[in-house]
């Protein structure tokens, strides 16, 4: 897998666990290089990791993983329902 396939991957899963487009998301850019990452997948690096969003990304072999952190304990769906509107917070029929 190449280095922007890899890119392509990150960004379509993001957005898949984030249930929002993939314009809607912050640019990966924000986060880090992705010239950088595109050269470490194209050099054969074989294990990349790195925090994007609320989730910990794990690049190993090409194959592209994301997984919540132990800090953000709200799930995707949780956090677009927020957005929606359609979940209380604590508090807000105070």
């Amino acid at each position: 897998m190449t280095g922007e396939e890899v890119l392509y991957r990150i960004a379509t899963r993001a957005s898949e666990l984030e249930e929002r487009d993939v314009e809607e998301l912050p640019p990966l850019a924000d986060r880090l290089d992705p010239d950088a990452l595109v050269s470490l997948v194209d050099a054969g690096v074989r294990r990349i990791e790195f925090r994007y969003l609320d989730y910990v990304v794990v690049i190993v072999d090409g194959d592209v993983r994301l997984r919540e952190t132990d800090e953000c304990p709200v799930s995707a769906r949780d956090r677009h329902a927020r957005r929606e509107g359609s979940v209380s917070r604590p508090g807000d029929d105070e």
